[in-house]
C-alpha cells in the first residue's frame, strides 16, 4: 500500500500532462499502479447518523442462543417470545428488525410427508403393469371453495369471498382413472365402512372396471382403513380384482392427486355455492366435461407413472416432488 505522499506526487504528475508510463518510472512502479494512484480519491467515510442500535453484541449473541434453543425444541420463534424470554429492554419492532439483519424471516412452515427406511423400501419396490392399473382415491369438496382461492384484482380494491364455519359443508366423493382416460366417480353421503365401499364397489366400480377390462387388470386404492378391512379383501378375492401393493405414504405415485387438481380448478371457477346439491351438480358437469374433452390428459398423466417411478428410484425412495 502506498503512502499519501506517494499518491499526491502520482496526481500532480498526472495533472501536469505526464503519461502512465512516465510516471511509472518517476516513481518506480508499474503503469498499472501509476494510474491507480493518478486517478485515485481518497473516500471519507461518512459518520452514521441517527439513534444508536439498542441491539449490542451481548444481546446478539443472547438472541441467537435463544433461536437454537427454540429451534431444537420444535417451538416457534417470534419477537414477542423473544422479548420475554430474553428480558429485553426494547420494541418488538427492534427485535424484527434485529431478526431480518440476522437473515431470518418470518413465513408458514412447509408440509413434508416423512418417510421412515421402510416407507422408502417399498416405494422402490412398487411394480406393476400401470397401463393396466386403475387408480383410485377419495376428496372432499367444500361449499366455499378451498382457502388458497385466488385471482387478479385491482390495486387498493378488495375481492370478498364468503367464509363459513367448517366451510359450509361439503361432499365426499370417490374417483377412479381408467387407462383410456375415462374418470368414473361416486359420491359417499353419511358415514363410510367397509360395508358402504363393498355396497359401492359391486354396484358402480367392479362392473365399469370389468366393461372396460374383460381381460386381466390391477385396482389400486390407499392404505387407509376401510380399503384394507378383511370384508374388502375378501369381497375382492370373491370378485376376481387384483389389487396393487401400496406403498404408504406415496401420494406423489398415485395419478389421481393429478387429475384432483383439474377437477378442483374447473368446479371452484365460479361462484361458491349456497348447497350441496349445486356443488354436487358442478361436480357431475366438471367430470363429464374431462370425459368429453380432455381424455388424452388422463392418458399422458398415465404415461408419467415410469417416469415417476424412476424418480423414486433416483432419489432412494424420497418424495421427488418436495
Amino acid at each position: 500500500m502506498k503512502s499519501n505522499d506517494v499518491r499526491l506526487i502520482a496526481r500532480r504528475l498526472h495533472e501536469e500532462g505526464k503519461s502512465y508510463g512516465a510516471i511509472a518510472e518517476i516513481l518506480g512502479i508499474t503503469r498499472y499502479s501509476a494510474r491507480h494512484l493518478a486517478i485515485y480519491k481518497l473516500r471519507v467515510k461518512k459518520k452514521k447518523t441517527g439513534p444508536k442500535n439498542k441491539i449490542n453484541k451481548s444481546i446478539n449473541l443472547s438472541m441467537k442462543r435463544e433461536i437454537a434453543r427454540l429451534n431444537d425444541n420444535h417451538e416457534k420463534i417470534n419477537s414477542p417470545k423473544l422479548l420475554r424470554n430474553l428480558g429485553l429492554d426494547v420494541s418488538e419492532r427492534t427485535v424484527r428488525r434485529q431478526l431480518l439483519k440476522m437473515d431470518y424471516k418470518y413465513g408458514k412452515a412447509s408440509n413434508q410427508i416423512i418417510l421412515s427406511k421402510k416407507h422408502k423400501q417399498q416405494r422402490m419396490d412398487v411394480i406393476s403393469p400401470w397401463e393396466n392399473t386403475v387408480f383410485s382415491d377419495e376428496k372432499r369438496f367444500f361449499l366455499d371453495g378451498p382457502d388458497n382461492w385466488m385471482t387478479y384484482i385491482k390495486r387498493k380494491s378488495k375481492y370478498v369471498r364468503q367464509k363459513r364455519q367448517c366451510h359450509g359443508g361439503g361432499i365426499m366423493v370417490w374417483l377412479m382413472t381408467l387407462p383410456n382416460g375415462l374418470l368414473s366417480f361416486h359420491s359417499i353421503i353419511g358415514q363410510f365402512r367397509s360395508i358402504q365401499y363393498i355396497a359401492m364397489l359391486d354396484k358402480y366400480i367392479v362392473p365399469v372396471m370389468k366393461i372396460n377390462f374383460p381381460c386381466k387388470f390391477y385396482f389400486q386404492q390407499d392404505n387407509c382403513s376401510v380399503h384394507m378391512s378383511k370384508l374388502v379383501k375378501e369381497y375382492l378375492k370373491k370378485v376376481n380384482v387384483q389389487t396393487v401393493t401400496w406403498p404408504s405414504k406415496s401420494p406423489d405415485l398415485n395419478i389421481v392427486e393429478d387429475v384432483w387438481k383439474i377437477i378442483s380448478d374447473l368446479v371452484y371457477d365460479g361462484p361458491q355455492f349456497d348447497n350441496l346439491k349445486d356443488l354436487q351438480r358442478k361436480i357431475s358437469e366438471v367430470i363429464e366435461i374431462i370425459n368429453s374433452t380432455k381424455r388424452q390428459v388422463i392418458i399422458d398423466l398415465y404415461g408419467s407413472v415410469r417416469g415417476r417411478l424412476c424418480k423414486v428410484l433416483k432419489s432412494n425412495g424420497n418424495m421427488y416432488n418436495c
